[in-house]
């Protein structure tokens, strides 16, 4: 037999005694458990919570470990045991506990099933497909102080940008400065959120009735604002995620880099385009110019909006 054959046995039964422990000893069932995330993105981290949840209603007596790039994420998280930053160089002992999800694109089901099903927890409902933040009693009452103004009125979030990777999701901006003038019109109070501040750019329409939060919160405290609103708008972005928490209506608005299905939450709503050259995630820079996201206009996001909450017009 030579190597080549040799290495490919080797690889064979090594599969088969993995696909066996997995059956025997799901994942889930160990004593002490690691999830591991290697990057600082929003969503990505909240997966590791969801996780962790459904791990913790499966195996209450087992103890998990986060390993991220958000630690302050974690805090107050009961489902939680331990939580560390992520490693500066990377560490081959806390491989397999990394969560992964790129691998199945494109997409055909919530981006956290197959979080679930990678640490072998299967059957959980799309009702049950949630994230997971633990806000303070300070947090909440920056909310509530936030919005003050708003006096029983409709408010809608918004989160105009993906983040500075993630292009090819963004509405352009000209497309919410249209979207938000005709909220105005229907006694709307909006409220503008977004981590990524540096990227943002900045709205056109100035009005006493439009809260500009951007960069001014932490995560725990944009949580906070969320669990009030009663509609967040944004693309595919970790706002999105954020607000499952709280089962926020929430409408997203979503090209052809990814489908929509891949991060629909209960209570979720998307107005979705997908052209020939959509699922793109990983493709690099766009070379339509954007056509996927430029062809949902603003009137097609009020009208649907229009169908989620109800709009009492001040005319």
């Amino acid at each position: 037999m030579n190597n080549a054959s040799k290495y490919t046995l080797r690889y064979v039964l090594k599969w088969i005694t993995f696909q066996l422990r997995k059956k025997l000893y799901p994942f889930y069932k160990r004593e002490w458990i690691v999830l591991y995330r290697y990057t600082k993105a929003l969503g990505d981290n909240l997966f590791l919570g969801s996780v962790a949840h459904e791990i913790r209603k499966r195996n209450p007596k087992c103890s998990i470990h986060i390993i991220t790039g958000l630690p302050m994420l974690f805090d107050r998280n009961p489902d939680v045991d331990f939580v560390s930053g992520e490693p500066l160089r990377p560490n081959e002992a806390i491989g397999p506990y990394l969560l992964h999800y790129e691998n199945m694109f494109p997409w055909k089901k919530n981006i956290v099933d197959y979080c679930f099903r990678q640490f072998d927890m299967k059957n959980v409902k799309p009702d049950e497909y949630k994230t997971y933040i633990y806000p303070s009693s300070k947090d909440f009452d920056f909310a509530t102080n936030s919005l003050l103004k708003t006096k029983g009125r409709k408010v809608v979030a918004i989160s105009t940008i993906a983040g500075p990777r993630t292009k090819k999701k963004n509405w352009p901006i000209e497309y919410w400065n249209h979207l938000i003038e005709s909220l105005l019109e229907f006694d709307i109070y909006v409220v503008k959120l977004g981590l990524n501040y540096k990227e943002c750019e900045d709205l056109s329409v100035k009005s006493e009735n439009i809260l500009d939060l951007t960069g001014r919160t932490t995560i725990h405290q944009s949580a906070a604002i969320l669990s009030k609103v009663d509609l967040l708008i944004c693309p595919v972005t970790g706002v999105l995620h954020l607000a499952a928490a709280f089962n926020i209506k929430t409408l997203a608005i979503v090209g052809g880099s990814e489908p929509g299905i891949a991060t629909k939450y209960e209570n979720g709503f998307y107005i979705e385009n997908r052209p020939k050259c959509a699922d793109c995630y990983e493709k690099g820079p766009c070379e339509y110019k954007y056509v996927c996201m430029k062809s949902i206009s603003p009137k097609e996001v009020f009208s649907r909006v229009s169908s989620i909450i109800e709009l009492k017009s001040i005319n």
